[in-house]
């Protein structure tokens, strides 16, 4: 019920990201992020998939990175997790890998992403679809991954709308890599570091906390809903 329902919100709100799209409605708001726990918090989010499908999930950064930069984390978050969320689904065994890295494109200095696979990669004559809305990579994918294929098209407009593009290259059975880019703001003055992007990073503060003692009293008219959170 929970994996079902999960999926079906997944579709609404692609569907509604899609009617807003349409009609130039989606809202973007941007702000600093901090890289290095922002990248830190997708991982501890993605990694929980990639571990039940006994796949690792690798995270690095090329070169440097600025400690901030200027962009929508809400829309940002949303490219990510969907990239790598498509990785670990069509990949079997081996990893899914997030890289990071700056470089400067027509004199100015934009933030690059590849989230690449081990997985079962895509037909020649079928990548020039994939970033068009409710196209996928029919009888090619099993029934159990079937989705509404929306969010590679959702992806490319929010890329857009960030400054940059998306592209994709693959090689059928071997393996696909999405390579996006997005405008950070201005970062010529950042300091840079070499950034780890380690799990603990976000979830020490939490881990460290001391263990509760005493008792909870938990007071609701359901069962299942008193089993839920004495659980």
């Amino acid at each position: 019920i929970l994996n079902n329902g999960q999926h079906l919100l997944g579709l609404l709100n692609n569907v509604l990201d899609l009617s807003k799209i349409a009609v130039g409605k989606l809202e973007y708001n941007f702000s600093n992020i901090n890289v290095d726990s922002f990248i830190a918090d997708i991982f501890c989010l993605m990694q929980v998939h990639a571990t039940d499908k006994n796949l690792s999930l690798i995270m690095h950064a090329r070169n440097p990175l600025p400690l901030q930069i200027h962009s929508d984390p809400v829309r940002l978050r949303q490219v990510l997790i969907n990239l790598i969320h498509n990785g670990i689904k069509f990949t079997e065994k081996g990893q899914v890998t997030l890289t990071i890295w700056t470089e400067f494109i027509n004199e100015k200095e934009v933030m690059k992403f590849s989230v690449s696979d081990t997985g079962q990669g895509i037909p020649d004559n079928m990548l020039g679809n994939i970033f068009k809305p409710f196209e996928q990579v029919e009888d090619f994918i099993s029934r159990k991954e079937q989705g509404a294929g929306l969010g590679l098209s959702i992806c490319t407009e929010l890329v857009q709308h960030m400054g940059g593009s998306i592209t994709v290259t693959s090689a059928v059975n071997q393996g696909s890599e999405f390579i996006f880019s997005v405008d950070p703001g201005d970062i010529a003055n950042q300091k840079r570091v070499l950034l780890a992007f380690e799990q603990e990073h976000s979830t020490n503060k939490f881990l460290a906390l001391a263990p509760l003692q005493g008792h909870v009293l938990i007071v609701d008219d359901m069962d299942d809903i008193r089993l839920l959170i004495g659980q």
